[in-house]
């Protein structure tokens, strides 16, 4: 039961922890957008604050697209699992099970995200790709994308379930059931210790003993 309760701690946080920006857009090194882990679910992005007072500054509007980005399906995939995995570990505590399925999500979820990762993340990419269409006239403009903190924590948080599974052996119910099994059990099924047998056993047979033959009186 102690690993249901680390995997539930473990998803929540990774839950929590998609509120956090994971990517941020840099434009020739400075922030230009940020994007939690839940705005890469819906495909939203924030501008960054520094960018942000510039424009406000130089009384700039932000532009107004009809479309917005798309949204990052494995992204979306993990946070899915990892809401099934939180319900898979509280119905693990409550059945006293070691929650070997919340760890698979988390898993799951976990290979989610670092595929996403390998691919890129849709919103961030369109968001560069913009930026660049309105300021192509420009020379020496490099628009690079960097990982944050946020999205190593989530993929450290969705970690744990599997290195537990793997790290701590099923001590609590493994025991009992070796236990269990050696307990000599007695004629009738009982368990327990039973006292040592007696040096000369008799075998109750109901019947009456027997003596030697009656001596023939004739």
């Amino acid at each position: 039961m102690i690993k249901a309760k680390i995997n539930l701690l473990s998803l929540i946080a990774a839950a929590a922890l998609f509120a956090l920006p994971w990517i941020e857009i840099q434009c020739s090194q400075q922030p230009l957008a940020v994007q939690t882990g839940f705005e890469t679910v819906y495909g939203g992005v924030s501008p960054a604050p520094e960018f942000k007072e510039m424009m406000e500054s130089e009384g700039a509007k932000e532009s107004d697209s009809e479309d917005g980005p798309d949204i990052a399906i494995l992204a979306a995939a993990a946070l899915l699992f990892v809401v099934i995995g939180i319900l898979a570990a509280f119905k693990a505590m409550q059945d006293g099970s070691e929650g070997a399925g919340s760890a698979r999500f988390a898993l799951l979820a976990f290979l989610c995200l670092v595929i996403q990762m390998v691919i890129g993340f849709p919103a961030a990419n369109e968001v560069k790709e913009s930026m660049e269409q309105e300021q192509q006239d420009m020379q020496g403009i490099v628009f690079t994308t960097e990982y944050q903190t946020g999205l190593y924590l989530t993929l450290l948080a969705l970690l744990v379930p599997t290195v537990v599974r793997f790290l701590i052996p099923d001590t609590e119910f493994d025991q009992s059931e070796s236990s269990f099994a050696s307990t000599p059990t007695g004629p009738t099924g009982q368990t327990g210790p039973f006292p040592p047998p007696p040096e000369n056993p008799t075998e109750p047979t109901g019947l009456p003993p027997q003596g030697p033959p009656p001596a023939d009186k004739s």
